[in-house]
């Protein structure tokens, strides 16, 4: 029998929320006898690679199939269809990556990836960066949205939150007239966008979100009506960086409202120190606009930059006055310099610690 084919124990859960390898987990740290063959047996299936690949389209004649009460509800129909256009279209995103996917289990090399680092990053910065710089502007919200879309571009790299708000983003612009909301189950570590759940309803009780709300999961691939949450829904959990998916559980499993996008603001210093990491220059410009800068944050800033490979911040802030501190400063600046750009960069921003040969020393004296 295929390992497919095989009952698929591993990924049930109790109503405790505990798991077949996580029962085996507690025994080997007690010390029982004939832990290790249960739990490399139980290991062996668990973190099998069970998702759709990430690039693999979905079918929308199947996803209205699948979904029986969409012959009679025209709306539901067409949120189903809504739903499936959004989902290719991010999955359409070449070679798209995630380090959170099965396809990524005992990928070491994937999950130390430098390019995704930054993007995690990036991620994380850009919901502080830009309270800070804008304040609570009434589109605050709809700028972290459109940057999250730029950095899942940027590094073909999203885990299943981030591509939930990229698929709100595209909701909005496609259908503005729908409520959509990123949900997640909160102990189940998953998170995508429910789109025309019925106003007022019990976000905690899928059953009352009417009849012609959809769940839109982009990551894992799936499209469906609320009613077929029991059986299409999936859980996770992450044993050593490698995810294994689980049955949803409507003993165990909670769901809410994903974690909102706006963090708390840092102070000024802070935030632009942040803005030069992830080279954000609408924020940086917002951010030293309003401030009074010495010379010697400005060099500060310049460094974080250039740590953190920011070419454009880079350029920024030597425009607006910052200087190279050293020869090796000045080395390191320069690996970041696209090599379509090196010969401007030296022509605009002239090594300073270049000794002058007598030539040069001669010209500038020639009347």
């Amino acid at each position: 029998m295929d390992d497919k084919d095989r009952p698929d124990a591993v990924r049930t859960i109790n109503n405790r929320g505990i798991s077949a390898y996580r029962i085996a987990l507690m025994f080997k740290k007690t010390g029982i006898e004939y832990h290790d063959p249960i739990e490399a047996i139980l290991k062996r299936y668990a973190f099998r690679d069970t998702m759709k690949p990430l690039n693999e389209l979905l079918v929308k004649e199947k996803v209205i199939a699948d979904c029986p009460e969409a012959k009679t509800n025209p709306r539901l129909k067409r949120n189903l269809e809504l739903a499936t256009d959004i989902a290719n279209e991010l999955r359409s995103i070449p070679e798209l990556k995630s380090t959170s996917h099965t396809s990524a289990n005992g990928k070491e090399d994937l999950q130390e990836s430098k390019a995704i680092k930054k993007a995690l990053l990036e991620f994380e910065l850009v919901c502080t960066v830009f309270p800070a710089a804008f304040g609570h502007c009434l589109n605050l919200e709809k700028m972290i949205i459109d940057k999250y879309d730029e950095i899942i571009s940027k590094y073909k790299w999203a885990n299943c939150s981030k591509l939930a708000v990229a698929a709100l983003k595209r909701l909005r612009e496609k259908a503005p007239d729908l409520k959509g909301e990123v949900v997640r189950t909160e102990n189940g570590d998953h998170t995508y966008l429910v789109i025309d759940r019925k106003e007022g309803s019990d976000i905690r009780d899928f059953s009352k979100w009417g009849e012609n709300a959809v769940v839109c999961d982009p990551w894992s691939g799936e499209v469906f009506s609320k009613d077929q949450i029991p059986s299409k829904l999936k859980c996770h959990d992450y044993v050593d960086n490698d995810n294994i998916v689980y049955d949803y559980n409507v003993k165990f499993h909670k769901l809410g409202f994903a974690v909102g996008l706006i963090g708390e603001a840092p102070d000024k210093f802070t935030a632009m120190k942040n803005a030069a990491a992830i080279g954000e220059l609408q924020c940086l410009k917002k951010l030293l606009s309003a401030q009074d800068i010495s010379k010697s944050f400005l060099n500060k800033l310049l460094i974080v930059a250039i740590a953190h490979e920011q070419y454009q911040a880079m350029v920024f802030l030597l425009m607006r006055g910052a200087e190279f501190k050293n020869e090796a400063h000045w080395e390191r600046a320069m690996k970041i310099v696209p090599e379509t750009e090196k010969d401007n960069f030296q022509r605009d921003f002239k090594n300073p610690f270049k000794p002058v040969s007598q030539t040069e020393n001669a010209m500038r004296f020639t009347p």
